[in-house]
């Protein structure tokens, strides 16, 4: 323990009680945190075992895996609550001693003086010729009174000096356990390496990993090669973080602007500043509440699509595979486990789908899946994972024109089906097909000439996908499928649909602006169409509109179905 420098011959021991006690909060909170992790991690385990719905050899070995894992949690939170106590034992000690040390300072300071003035005393006695003896003696007893309370005052303050240095060495070795327990290695370097994501994490002791899952669920959730439950678990942290922390902001922005609303006069009111701050507030509570509607919208989403039965799908089947609060919000959620599915879907929605409706593709995602159920049978479905894919920045109607958003999208979708592929265990590669609707189609498309890794691409609702024809999209001929229903209001978007085409023309004649009438506009020509060369996806007369075509017990989703399952030959009956 260090002191500061020595004044009257007392030392105060250095350091900061209450910097002491907010690490052991801090310590404290972390511990707690954990706990809560692998009281959940319990209750997954219980939720997948439960109810006789898993029994079996494999069951018993996943109970003891976890009934391992969380004494293994309980043995690190153990190490962080005993730091969090001995620091805050040597805050009370340190505390302590520097009040004893102060306390011997100041007793120092007078006693010097009263010595000092004592012994001048005693000196001049000495140098008369007859000293009084009862002068002498009252000197004498303040100097030895002054002299005990010095002495006193320094052994007091070596005691409590010394008891600080015991609770700090004691502290210093609870707080080496307790990093021993959760010092963690940094993750690989190389980004995109499932592969070396995957030898990363499984270098990981139990309370290391609890300690990632708890402290940073940000990194842990976006990490591709990390076992699917791990990334769900950590996604989910996160989305409830972030809503518990929207909440904090949306109560502490409208107190404030009920407090100017409450101090301000009418005079007040009708100055541009005053006006200016309300703005600010109520455009910050604005966002607020439309990301709180897009938290809940998630939370609401993943829920309900478990709780579905005809879903067949149990809690652990559904991982969030990533989740990103920023702007509109983008997640990734999985219909069974992608890194053991022999065929996977990525369903890629488009415009206007946000975190607050993402329960739309996520239930034509679980209709691909039901439809599997019944056209394969529950033995090919549960080896099939579909992925509610919304990993980019959806447009909304002003912006659905431009192909901005699908530019910045398309890169994602590409890397994001990389991982797909690098981060399987299975045997053989899976199949993968990437099943796009609207304008998810462009991004779609655009993914392909980027070098998207999908064995099979289908378009419907097509507003164009970037290319002139399905060769431009670099798969082998016959996995490009496309179809759009004869009322899909898209069409309006080709001019060679007689209504758009005349609506064009009618235009041109009453605009200083031409459109030109040459049989396409927007992103390309109508892939549905046989001159771009897709295989069609057949539809049936109950499929309507722009919104119909994962319409549950229809030829089309019949279609889409087998074509995700490899079932070619089957997708065009």
């Amino acid at each position: 323990m260090s002191v500061a420098a020595p004044e009257h011959g007392v030392a105060i021991p250095a350091g900061d009680p209450q910097a002491l006690r907010t690490a052991a909060g801090r310590l404290s909170a972390a511990a707690a945190a954990m706990d809560r992790v692998a009281a959940n991690l319990g209750a997954s385990a219980e939720a997948a075992y439960g109810g006789r719905r898993w029994v079996g050899p494999a069951s018993l070995a996943f109970r003891r895996h976890v009934q391992e894992t969380r004494e293994a949690v309980r043995t690190g939170t153990r190490a962080f609550h005993d730091a969090a106590a001995a620091l805050t034992r040597l805050a009370g000690e340190l505390q302590t001693a520097q009040e004893e040390a102060r306390h011997a300072q100041a007793a120092a300071a007078a006693a010097s003086g009263v010595i000092g003035s004592a012994s001048q005393g005693l000196a001049a006695l000495a140098a008369t010729a007859e000293p009084d003896p009862l002068a002498r003696s009252r000197l004498q007893r303040t100097l030895d009174d002054a002299s005990a309370e010095l002495t006193g005052a320094h052994a007091a303050t070596a005691y409590a000096t010394e008891r600080a240095r015991v609770a700090g060495r004691a502290a210093a070795a609870a707080l080496q356990a307790a990093t021993q327990a959760a010092a963690v290695p940094p993750p690989p370097k190389r980004a995109g390496d499932p592969a070396a994501v995957s030898a990363w994490w499984a270098g990981l002791s139990a309370v290391q990993r609890i300690w990632l899952l708890a402290n940073d669920p940000a990194l842990i959730g976006g990490l591709a090669g990390l076992p699917p439950a791990v990334r769900d678990q950590a996604n989910r942290r996160r989305l409830a973080e972030e809503q518990a922390r929207l909440q904090i902001e949306q109560a502490a922005v409208a107190a404030e602007l009920a407090r100017l609303r409450a101090d301000s006069s009418w005079l007040d009111r009708l100055t541009p500043g005053w006006n200016r701050q309300e703005d600010a507030l109520l455009t910050r509570l604005a966002t607020l509440d439309r990301q709180l509607a897009q938290a809940a919208g998630l939370q609401t989403a993943l829920a309900q699509v478990a709780a579905e039965p005809r879903n067949r799908l149990h809690p652990g089947d559904v991982y969030l595979l990533s989740f990103d609060p920023r702007g509109d919000g983008k997640a990734a959620i999985a219909l069974g486990d992608p890194t053991t599915a022999s065929a996977i879907g990525v369903v890629v929605p488009g415009m206007d789908n946000t975190l607050a409706n993402i329960d739309n593709p996520l239930s034509d995602a679980a209709n691909l899946r039901h439809t599997s159920d019944i056209r394969a049978g529950p033995a090919v479905t549960d080896g099939t994972s579909i992925v509610a894919w919304l990993g980019y920045d959806a447009p909304n109607i002003t912006q659905v024109a431009f192909d901005d958003k699908a530019q910045a999208g398309a890169p994602e979708l590409v890397g994001f089906v990389d991982d797909l592929r690098t981060a399987h265990t299975g045997a053989q590669p899976p199949r993968v097909t990437v099943l796009a609707h609207s304008y998810g189609t462009l991004v779609t498309g655009l993914a392909a000439r980027q070098g998207l890794a999908a064995d099979a691409i289908t378009l419907v609702g097509s507003p164009g996908v970037g290319a002139a024809h399905a060769t431009e999209l670099g798969l082998p001929a016959g996995h490009v499928w496309a179809s759009r229903t004869p009322d899909d209001p898209v069409r309006a978007v080709f001019l060679t649909d007689p209504a758009a085409r005349a609506a064009a023309e009618e235009f041109n004649r009453h605009s200083p602006i031409d459109v030109e009438v040459k049989g396409v506009y927007a992103f390309g020509p109508d892939p549905s169409l046989p001159a771009f060369g897709a295989q069609p996806i057949p539809l049936d007369p109950r499929q309507h509109g722009h919104s119909d075509y994962y319409l549950l017990r229809t030829r089309g989703i019949d279609a889409l179905t087998n074509i995700m399952l490899g079932r070619v030959d089957q997708a065009a009956q």
